[in-house]
Formats: C-alpha cells, sequence, structure tokens
C-alpha cells in the first residue's frame, strides 16, 4: 500500500513538473520602456510563430506572441495585433499580455472605453503595476471620470508623495468636479460642505505641485487663478494669472486679463486695473 502512495505521489509530482513546463515557457513581453527592438528579432520570433502555428494551429501562447510583435512594429500593423490577440482571448487564451498591449493598443486610438476595460482586466492579476495604473488613471482623467481619476491619483499620491504629475492631475480631478457639481441644481447639487471640500482639495494639491516645481506647465497656474478666484482668495488669483499670462502668453490671455480685472478691483488696485482694461480692449495685430 505504502508502495502504492509513493508512486502515486511520485507520478502527481512528475505529471504536475511535466504541465509547468509546459504551460509556463518564457513569454515575449517586452515593455515599452523597454529599449528598442530590433526589426531582425522581431521577424524572427514573427517566423518562429509561424512554424510554431502550423505545427499546431491551437497554439495560443504562439499567438499571443505574434500579436506582441505586430504590436511593436507599429501603428501600420495593429490591426494584425488587435486580431491576433482578440482571437486568443476569444480562444481561451489566459495570458495578461493580452490586457496589456490590447489597452496600449486602444489608449493610443483614443478608444478610452476599451482601455480602461483592458487595464482593469490586468490590474486583476497585477494590482501594483504601476505602469498600467498611472495608465489608468490617465484614462479616468480622459473620459471624465472624475471621482475614479481622484481615487487612481490619491493611491499614487500617496505611494509617491512628489510625483509631481500624479499631483497636477488629481489637483484638476478635483477642481473639474467641483465644477461639475456646483454647477447641478435642486436635489442632484451635492451639499456646500462637500463641494467646498472639493475646492480646497483642488487648491491643496495645485499648490503641493508648485511648490515641488515653480516652473509649472502651461495652463496649471491659470487653473490655480480660477480657484482661488472660486475661493475669494483674490491676491493669490492675481498672482498666479500674472505668472500665467508672463510665462504663457496667448490663447489664454482673455481669460487671464478677466481674472486679473476681477482680483485688481476687490484689491483695490485701480493702476493696474486701468492697464489690464486697456490690455483686454487692445486689438490683437494679425
Amino acid at each position: 500500500m505504502k508502495k502504492l502512495i509513493f508512486f502515486a505521489v511520485l507520478a502527481f509530482l512528475f505529471a504536475s513538473a511535466y504541465f509547468y513546463t509546459r504551460s509556463s515557457p518564457k513569454n515575449f513581453f517586452p515593455r515599452l520602456s523597454a529599449s528598442g527592438i530590433s526589426p531582425g528579432k522581431l521577424e524572427k520570433i514573427l517566423q518562429q510563430t509561424d512554424e510554431s502555428l502550423q505545427k499546431n494551429p491551437a497554439d495560443l501562447q504562439a499567438l499571443v506572441d505574434r500579436g506582441v510583435v505586430h504590436f511593436h512594429m507599429g501603428p501600420e500593423f495593429y490591426d494584425e495585433s488587435h486580431d491576433e490577440l482578440s482571437e486568443a482571448w476569444r480562444s481561451g487564451a489566459f495570458d495578461t499580455r493580452i490586457f496589456y498591449y490590447l489597452g496600449i493598443l486602444y489608449e493610443n486610438l483614443s478608444v478610452f472605453e476599451e482601455a480602461q476595460k483592458q487595464y482593469r482586466r490586468f490590474l486583476n492579476h497585477e494590482p501594483q503595476d504601476l505602469e498600467i495604473r498611472l495608465r489608468l488613471a490617465r484614462i479616468e482623467f480622459h473620459m471624465k471620470n472624475w471621482q475614479e481619476a481622484i481615487d487612481q491619483y490619491q493611491k499614487l499620491v500617496l505611494e509617491n508623495p512628489k510625483d509631481v504629475t500624479s499631483i497636477l492631475n488629481l489637483g484638476l480631478a478635483y477642481q473639474f468636479l467641483y465644477k461639475m457639481e456646483s454647477s447641478k441644481k435642486g436635489k442632484d447639487r451635492a451639499g456646500n460642505d462637500k463641494i467646498g471640500k472639493l475646492l480646497n482639495q483642488a487648491i491643496l494639491n495645485l499648490e503641493s505641485a508648485r511648490n515641488l516645481n515653480p516652473e509649472l506647465p502651461k495652463g496649471i497656474s491659470l487653473a490655480l487663478a480660477e480657484v482661488y478666484v472660486s475661493s475669494g482668495i483674490w491676491d493669490k488669483a492675481a498672482l498666479a494669472a500674472e505668472f500665467e499670462i508672463s510665462k504663457y502668453p496667448g490663447e489664454s490671455d482673455k481669460i487671464v486679463y478677466n481674472i486679473l480685472a476681477q482680483a485688481y478691483k476687490k484689491l483695490n488696485r485701480k493702476e493696474d486695473l486701468q492697464r489690464i482694461t486697456a490690455l483686454k480692449k487692445k486689438p490683437k495685430l494679425p
């Protein structure tokens, strides 16, 4: 009896080892952050997958490999990549590369709902993957899912309090959610306390980003000026608007001039108000 149990266990271990070896070969999974892959290597892998699929048309790993290779061959091969990865998924392939590459492919094509779906699938299996978490947060922002974007960026900022990009986007998401909620009427409108907290969080995060990097990108000082106006902080609104127009003159001048005019009037800065009023009326050169 003991011998039978011993051989049964041995057979099970052998079968498990064989299954693991057969089902877990090394996958071709170069991240986008990796250095460029030579065309020769891509062609070689493509040839290998051709041979594998000729021998076994049900070789789903080879099919996924083809989808990965075609993705890395550039946008002109996106159709092939999409079809191969999707076919592998429909055929029962359990391979996180499918979600990774389909997500990025859809994002690059601005098909944000599908990208969101693929990124969430990937994170179900790799919940701490930083690249895809950042991509998902960005997708939620693009889709104007402000609360979902806030949730994603909050987690990222907690893990890296000096991540300026995440802090900026968190502040902007709070600002947009504040605008959305404050514009609602009647029963749909959130309470004043909640709306006020959204505004305060927008200010807090945008100021934190500015403190980490005083050379803010275009439009961020304008966003700060707008939230200061909403809070009635006129001196800071004037400073932020002045920075924006001095650093990035152009498309947003009219909005900035309006903010400055409001701020100078509230601060009783009569000379500055006259100057900015004259600039508002001055016609632009063709």
